[in-house]
């Protein structure tokens, strides 16, 4: 199976690793799987770039990568289900943030918003050098699997309808079974996606806003900074942010908790304007001249200490990719900033790109499966008289992973449109008015939207809508109201949900939490203090919603919250232990009064499985970096 991603970005270089991951195990034996990374610029990796070996043009991948940015609890979530090592390398790499301590152009503070998902334990938002991400995702995908500096002119199809991309320079055009465009706001993968290929019906929009900004030492910080906080200061000439993005070496916070911060900050600074900058051939000291006229007068130290100071190399015009019709078409499929480009004050760009990558994945190696296992309970629809074929299965799973991130992502468009709004220019009226909802908001608890983002897939606290699907999938094995209430109150983060986001209602869900080996309580009365094992109560999903990957992606997620305990354990009834089996679950010997008591509450089809949650499967080809073991 040939596979070819277009752009060796951020989402570009996730989405090869989870590729790597999930196809191989749905691939049957003899069926090789083939990724090619093709990127317009060079795609050196760091140590090539620290020993000298690589040429002018390839100097400038630092400076195209960009400046800084935030991957919120929901990206870094991402990450860790990619690869433990992968994450670890990431998120220690950046600086951890607890909370956004939100200013006013006087210097007076209006606001601390948390940056956590209030898990256990909790992930808090990590601030990272965009170049030093891009770096530790490179450091794991094998050279070979990148061609370097190939601009992509097109897509056409052969005659079987097999996607084909045609190069600027001329040189042979390559095939696929997929192609997947991860080639920014003005993509070229989109102009097929979205119609004749031959012009952008859909182009980028530059919506007014332009950001500065770049990198200083911390010491230009508070001298007693706080730890965990990251600054953000609103005007009525426009808004600017300032955060420590390094911690002190050795610190190894994994995001889990705040550290003390290393020798680098960053800063940026965003104002409006009609003129789209030439971020090639501008004019750095009007840039700077500008800046500090925007500033004046604001009263935080750490910002005039900044404004004095600071060196403006380039210009960041924001792009928004308008509301795409679609993002796939045949044989090709859009992801991050290609599908979506947002305003950076979503706080979701990098995060969201992640959550595509992640996604698309579980359904390609979803729908695969189903292609080529004879077995198979339904197999892959198609609109033709003919048997599916690997194309029908790409384009299944490229259907199913719009239909569930295109809500998630208008979600966090809308919302993104709101508070950018906030950083425009304003007159005084509608500054004050600014900060009294800012203020505002600082008093509110966590508000459902900042819960649902950060945690990727939302938890449930419906009763009614939980024992509703219940009665409907095991009526023989009814659970009970004070059931579902005790594991939402004692361990929500267990009780995942498959919503329809746009309408809010429920079509799944899974329960589960932390117990003692083989010791399955029907109710809990708490989370026992030596619990050793993890363990999946309940899981349920409507049959209309079946058959179209939502239970790998929801066991998957719920098997990364299980990563603490050495075993995940369950009791599978109405024969469902070959789909288990797919996790990694076996039949486990068990004592005579567990097996009575599984005969009594499910029945003599009732079978307990386990799982080591230790086995984790190599992101990286043979040639590749790590092994996480």
């Amino acid at each position: 199976m040939q596979v070819i991603i277009v752009g060796a970005g951020i989402s570009g270089l996730t989405c090869y690793l989870f590729l790597r991951k999930h196809l191989p195990a749905a691939l049957p034996p003899g069926v090789e799987l083939d990724i090619t990374i093709v990127e317009s610029h060079a795609a050196t990796k760091r140590k090539q770039r620290s020993d000298g070996a690589v040429d002018e043009a390839a100097g400038q991948v630092a400076n195209t990568v960009g400046a800084a940015l935030g991957l919120a609890p929901n990206g870094l979530s991402v990450l860790r289900d990619l690869d433990e090592a992968v994450f670890a390398q990431i998120a220690n790499s950046g600086y951890p943030v607890s909370h956004f301590e939100l200013k006013n152009a006087r210097g007076s503070s209006l606001a601390r918003i948390g940056a956590t998902n209030h898990e256990d334990p909790e992930l808090h938002t990590v601030l990272i050098s965009r170049q030093r991400l891009w770096d530790c995702l490179r450091d794991h995908v094998p050279d070979d699997a990148i061609v370097e500096r190939k601009i992509v002119s097109g897509v056409s199809y052969t005659e079987d309808q097999r996607p084909v991309i045609t190069f600027a320079d001329g040189s042979s055009s390559l095939e696929a079974d997929l192609i997947i465009g991860a080639d920014g706001a003005k993509s070229v993968i989109k102009r097929t996606v979205t119609g004749n290929g031959k012009v952008d019906e859909y182009p980028a929009v530059f919506d007014g806003m332009v950001g500065v900004g770049g990198f200083i030492p911390s010491s230009f910080l508070s001298e007693n900074e706080p730890r965990g906080r990251m600054t953000v200061t609103f005007g009525a000439h426009g808004f600017f942010g300032y955060g420590a993005s390094t911690v002190a070496s050795q610190s190894n916070h994994f995001a889990e908790c705040t550290a003390p911060m290393g020798e680098e900050a960053t800063w940026w600074s965003t104002y409006e304007t009609k003129n789209l900058p030439d971020t090639r051939n501008f004019d750095k000291e009007d840039i700077q001249r500008q800046l500090k006229e925007r500033h004046a007068g604001w009263k935080d130290p750490v910002v005039r200490r900044i404004v004095d100071a600071a060196v403006t190399d380039s210009v960041y015009p924001t792009w928004i990719t308008p509301d795409l019709p679609t993002w796939h078409a045949r044989g090709l499929v859009l992801i991050g900033d290609a599908a979506h480009a947002m305003q950076p004050s979503s706080g979701q760009g990098a995060s969201q790109g992640l959550e595509d990558a992640q996604v698309l994945s579980m359904f390609l190696a979803h729908c695969l499966e189903r292609h080529f296992s004879p077995s198979a309970s339904k197999p892959l629809p198609t609109s033709r008289n003919a048997p599916a074929t690997i194309t029908d299965a790409v384009d299944r799973a490229s259907m199913k992973y719009c239909e569930l991130r295109k809500p998630r992502v208008k979600l966090i468009v809308d919302r993104a449109k709101q508070i950018g709004d906030t950083k425009r220019k304003k007159g005084l009226v509608e500054e004050w008015f600014t900060y009294s909802i800012l203020w505002i908001i600082g008093k509110l608890p966590v508000d459902a939207y900042t819960k649902r983002v950060y945690n990727n897939l939302p938890v449930h606290e419906n009763i009614e809508s939980l024992i509703h699907i219940a009665d409907e999938v095991h009526p023989t094995l009814p659970e009970s109201a004070d059931m579902f209430a005790e594991r939402v109150k004692l361990f929500l983060k267990g009780c995942l949900a498959l919503m329809e986001e746009e309408r809010d209602e429920l079509y799944g869900y899974i329960i589960s939490h932390p117990i003692r080996r083989q010791k399955q309580p029907a109710l809990l009365r708490g989370i026992a203090s030596d619990a050793d094992q993890y363990y999946i109560h309940d899981f349920a999903i409507l049959p209309e919603v079946r058959g179209h990957g939502f239970a790998y992606m929801c066991i998957n997620r719920l098997l990364g919250v299980a990563r603490r305990y050495s075993t995940t354990s369950l009791v599978s009834v109405y024969r469902t232990g070959p789909f288990w089996g797919r996790f990694g679950f076996v039949p486990e010997d068990i004592d005579e009064d567990l097996k009575k008591k599984l005969l009594l509450d499910y029945g003599d089809d009732a079978e307990y499985l386990e799982r080591k949650n230790q086995q984790r499967m190599s992101v990286t080809s043979e040639n590749g970096v790590t092994d996480s073991g």
